[in-house]
């Protein structure tokens, strides 16, 4: 665009710094007949004296004249000036933007504060960049509009919010206030412009605004039911997915209570939750509860409840997240159904396999009972007490609540009494301890540990004590500090013959000991240094 020229008064002259040539104004009517010049003559006072010809008969004839006071207009002069200068002063050193705006929109003048707002130097260097490269598109029509209308006299100024561009390329948000300047005859001659950077302000209002779309869009549109409900349980807000899931429009949620579709079953612990979060008590509430569809459906959901604050820390409202369960419990159900089911298998076959166990231990301890030879009566023996020693585990596991691990302590009590019992310990003045913390073991891990006490135990009692010299047998079963843990058969007797090593024992229980600890990863050792013999394995 064409910058306006100057108009022809001040060809010629030279401009102001920060100043733009004013436009061309416009053609007014012809001036009117100038009067015939007066003769003007100085009287001593110091006063200007203008005479004129005044149509008298010659003998009348008088001198008229008019008299000007120079040192009046002198000092309007002066004040006039001095009004200007600071009028110049205001304009070059305000704070905020300023500018003089012809009437087709252009700058004619502009001070410092606006040529740093902008990001220029100095009121010179914006007033030679073209007016469109700062003028943002978007508000330029706008703001000309505004300008006929004050041209035309339809209003005196305005005030609005509009942006300009930065040396940068960036958005200025300003407040703009503009306002026409008239001349003698009423016409405004051009337009005073204020403008205060509220750039900062727009871009944290843009922000807020962004923020605003971005929850009610996710408010809105969330995959699991939301809500905003007052600290007596009515519902504030409310979105579609809600609604939905309770079966009822929105209108017509917003005007029941939480309380109204909560299950009745449900009612007491959801007013009591509603009661601490008045209180401020809690913060956030993790649950699962039951609802009633408009229908009369029963609805499961997991709910969060989180308490909002207000400025002075007072509990204001809560947001909550309710997510449908419904279709996750009845699976659940039918899991816990399939799962009793399953429990009530495993546990005839433990009593199954216990029973066959049993018959087995039964049938071994009937052949021994008919045989003469003492040697072969003890093996058989031995063999009805190791398959007593499985029997007994499932039979814990068939009375115990989890059908995956049994209670070790118990079991180890029982088996150790069985073995006192069945080698008749007590008769030959032989004491049997046990020492088990509370532990539970996997039956994969529980089988071999009993397998193994039952061979240390009767070991013990069978050959530490010769000649019914009586003594201890003692069983301890405690987890390590490192982790894992150990287990240790330990006597006062006679002790195991010199040379003794476990790993290289030909003996069958022995052997079988070795075997079992590799099975569960477990370390034996053997300590035979004080009285009797301590029998160790340690395992994971």
């Amino acid at each position: 665009m064409k910058k306006p020229g100057k108009p022809e008064a001040f060809r010629g002259t030279k401009k102001a710094p920060g100043t733009r040539a004013a436009p061309p104004r416009r053609k007014t009517a012809p001036a009117a007949p100038r009067r015939k010049p007066q003769k003007t003559e100085l009287s001593g006072s110091g006063t200007a004296r203008s005479k004129g010809a005044v149509t008298l008969p010659p003998a009348q004839r008088i001198p008229l004249g008019t008299v000007t006071d120079f040192a009046s207009i002198h000092e309007t002069d002066s004040r006039l000036r001095e009004s200007e200068a600071r009028a110049r002063a205001a304009f070059d050193h305000s704070a905020v933007g300023m500018a003089e705006c012809a009437l087709d929109g252009h700058w004619l003048q502009v001070n410092a504060a606006l040529a740093r707002m902008l990001g220029y130097g100095s009121p010179q260097e914006l007033l030679d960049v073209p007016w469109e490269k700062f003028s943002h598109p978007d508000d330029t029509a706008v703001g000309a509009a505004l300008l006929r209308k004050i041209e035309r006299g339809e209003i005196d100024r305005y005030l609005r919010e509009r942006r300009y561009l930065h040396k940068d390329g960036s958005e200025v948000w300003v407040s703009l206030s503009m306002a026409g300047v008239r001349d003698a005859q009423g016409r405004v001659n051009y337009c005073v412009e204020t403008c205060e950077d509220i750039t900062a302000r727009k871009r944290a209002e843009q922000a807020l605004l962004q923020s605003e779309t971005r929850f009610r869009a996710t408010f809105e549109e969330a995959a699991v039911g939301m809500a905003h409900m007052d600290l007596q349980g009515a519902w504030l807000r409310v979105n579609r997915k809600l609604a939905e899931i309770l079966g009822y429009s929105i209108p017509e949620l917003l005007n029941l209570s939480c309380g109204d579709t909560t299950h009745p079953d449900d009612l007491d612990s959801y007013l009591n939750a509603l009661a601490r979060f008045r209180a401020g008590e809690i913060e956030t509430l993790k649950a699962e509860k039951r609802y009633i569809r408009k229908d009369g459906g029963l609805i499961w959901a997991a709910v969060n409840v989180a308490l909002v604050r207000d400025a002075g820390g007072r509990p204001d409202y809560l947001i909550v997240n309710v997510e449908d369960i419904s279709d996750h419990k009845r699976d659940e159900a039918k899991a816990e159904a399939s799962l009793r089911e399953k429990e009530v298998l495993l546990k005839e076959v433990y009593h199954r396999v216990k029973n066959n166990l049993q018959v087995v231990s039964s049938l071994l301890e009937m052949q021994g009972r008919g045989l003469k030879d003492e040697a072969l009566r003890e093996v058989l023996a031995d063999s009805a007490r190791r398959v007593k020693s499985m029997a007994l585990v499932h039979e814990q596991l068939y009375h115990s609540h989890d059908l995956a691990q049994i209670d070790f302590g118990d079991y180890a009590k029982s088996l150790v009494e069985n073995l006192a019992y069945s080698l008749l310990a007590a008769q030959h003045g032989i004491r049997v301890e046990v020492d088990v913390q509370d532990v539970r073991l996997g039956i994969e891990t529980a089988i071999p540990c009993g397998l193994i006490i039952n061979e240390l135990v009767s070991n013990a009692i069978k050959h530490a004590f010769p000649g019914g010299s009586g003594g201890r047998v003692r069983l301890s079963f405690r987890a390590l500090e490192a982790g894992g843990w150990l287990m240790e058969v330990s006597d006062d007797g006679v002790g195991p013959p010199a040379g003794f090593d476990p790993q290289n024992c030909t003996t069958l229980g022995m052997r079988l000991v070795s075997a079992l600890c590799t099975q569960i990863a477990g370390n034996l050792a053997v300590d035979s240094t004080g009285p009797g013999a301590r029998f160790s394995v340690a395992f994971r």
